[in-house]
């Protein structure tokens, strides 16, 4: 790709304009930017939020230089705006005026969102009283009940004497405790935030085709100083769930067939808690990923990757090669991964159809990775028209 014109083109750069949907949370430092709509998060400094306020679309790049210099006191060349207006158009923080706006809509293709309530009063009054939880001592007996838990449920099989629960009412109980297990899985995100001075905006339900997953807004904790506290408040939600889990599997006493389906209802989503660390999907271990490699962008960057040929040749500009390697890595690794579970989740789906199989937990896990996996893709067509 050839050099951009820079006469040509910073006069145009400033027609540009701050994206509408973007939320920014000030900080001591600066802010964080998200864009709900993308899924962009983009750290930003003080005199960088300055400049990218003045975007209004009202002039071009001298007007911009102009208001910078006037308001702030800063003094940049007609150049460097330009360059820099182009950095943050790649990045999806400025846009033309008359282009079309991608607005954060709640419903997207096969799924839609819900806002339930804004818990950051409810969830700040509860991080002061709950301090205790965050002690080091309190988390080695939280490990401590897991590892319990998970000898429990494995030397003691016992066997129940009446007739085994019927297959759907096995998946009922799956559902609601699937449930209730996802709802302290995000208090415990949106504790561990609070705990550490950042805010949760949101607590709701995410509906793919029906099947409700639960969702806590924890953009917040890219603005946390410290990398330690950013990785508490990812690992705190598998970790709560994982504890839930446990007190579950050992309060569930008795050799009754409801009982022991509780059990193994519980130790199931203990091991989904552990499996949350996959970081080929979006989960906790793809943001520990992300934290570990600061590229708070990885996903999207590496679909983009893999579906256009114009943003691989921009990330050959403004990524080095080291991160253009690891976004080409993950694109194929995940790429393989989706296809493979499709794959897999087809045949099993296609077992039961034909009367070669049985209805149970497997078969409904199989249909919702079918369906997760076609929202992700029609969500990613109706973003990038």
């Amino acid at each position: 790709m050839s050099p951009p014109d820079t006469a040509g083109r910073s006069s145009r750069a400033g027609d540009l304009l701050l994206a509408q949907d973007l939320r920014f949370t000030a900080s001591t430092q600066g802010g964080l930017l998200y864009r709900p709509s993308t899924g962009v998060v983009v750290r930003v400094g003080l005199v960088e939020w300055e400049v990218l306020r003045r975007f209004d679309g009202s002039g071009g790049v001298e007007h911009v230089r102009e208001r910078v210099e006037r308001e702030c006191g800063l003094n940049f060349t007609t150049t460097d705006l330009g360059a820099f207006a182009r950095s943050a158009t790649a990045a999806g923080l400025l846009e033309q005026p008359r282009s079309s706006i991608v607005r954060a809509s709640r419903r997207t293709g096969l799924s839609w969102s819900v806002a339930l309530w804004n818990p950051e009063r409810f969830l700040a009054w509860s991080a002061q009283r709950t301090s205790l939880l965050f002690h080091p001592l309190a988390t080695a007996v939280g490990l401590l009940l897991i590892a319990i838990g998970a000898v429990s449920f494995m030397e003691r099989p016992a066997v129940s004497t009446a007739s085994p629960v019927p297959a759907w009412e096995h998946v009922v109980m799956f559902l609601i405790l699937l449930n209730l297990v996802s709802i302290v899985h995000e208090c415990g995100h949106g504790l561990a935030l609070h705990r550490y001075g950042a805010s949760v905006r949101e607590i709701g339900v995410r509906f793919v085709l029906g099947w409700p997953c639960w969702y806590c807004d924890i953009t917040e904790s890219y603005l946390l100083p410290r990398l330690r506290q950013r990785i508490a408040v990812i690992l705190a939600g598998p970790f709560v769930q994982a504890v839930s889990c446990a007190v579950i599997v050992l309060a569930a006493r008795g050799t009754g067939s409801h009982v022991l389906a509780l059990r193994s209802t519980a130790a199931l989503l203990g091991v989904l808690s552990v499996l949350n660390f996959f970081p080929l999907v979006r989960s906790d271990g793809y943001y520990l990923l992300t934290e570990l490699a600061g590229m708070p962008n990885l996903r999207s960057d590496a679909w983009n990757w893999l579906a256009s040929s114009p943003a691989r040749q921009q990330m050959r500009t403004r990524l080095p090669a080291v991160r253009r390697l690891a976004v080409a890595v993950y694109a194929l690794a995940s790429a393989a991964f989706m296809a493979l579970v499709l794959a897999r989740a087809v045949s099993a789906l296609r077992r039961v159809f034909l009367g070669a199989g049985h209805f149970s937990i497997r078969t409904v896990t199989a249909a919702l990775s079918v369906v997760m996996i076609l929202t992700m893709f029609v969500k990613r067509r109706s973003v990038s028209r």
